[in-house]
């Protein structure tokens, strides 16, 4: 990857992110709920549950604590 295509790349990044927390803080101060639509790409691939996906985590990190809990206590 050429430093071109990176900078080009990481000045898009930005504009975008620039672009989303302007519209985000708009809606936050006309007291609209703010709500960011999930990623073109992710609702377009056919096999992917975003639902799914979301609730696996949630059981990833609930397990995980409970672990260092567990681990914490047998000290």
């Amino acid at each position: 990857m050429s430093v071109d295509s990176f900078i080009k790349g990481m000045q898009r990044a930005n504009a975008n992110r620039k672009q989303r927390q302007t519209k985000q803080q708009a809606n936050t101060v006309t007291g609209k709920p703010v709500v960011v639509a999930p990623s073109p790409a992710v609702v377009a691939s056919p096999g992917f549950d975003l639902e799914a996906f979301r609730l696996d985590i949630i059981r990833k990190a609930i397990a995980k604590i409970m672990f260092n809990k567990q681990k914490e206590m047998n000290k």
